[in-house]
């Protein structure tokens, strides 16, 4: 519309409200294929028992 793009016409929702320091990290996991994560200190909850 207009030959512009919906930036130009409505920044708001375009801008990036990430910290600055964090901009990497989030730029790494946008490529990313997949994402893991290791908590050694922590137990799911079907392992857990009551005692």
């Amino acid at each position: 519309m207009l030959g512009r793009d919906a930036a130009e016409l409505w920044p708001e929702p375009f801008r990036r409200r990430d910290l600055s320091w964090f901009r990497p990290w989030a730029d790494l996991e946008q490529d990313a294929t997949s994402l893991r994560s290791y908590q050694p200190l922590l137990v799911p909850g079907l392992l857990q028992t009551e005692g």
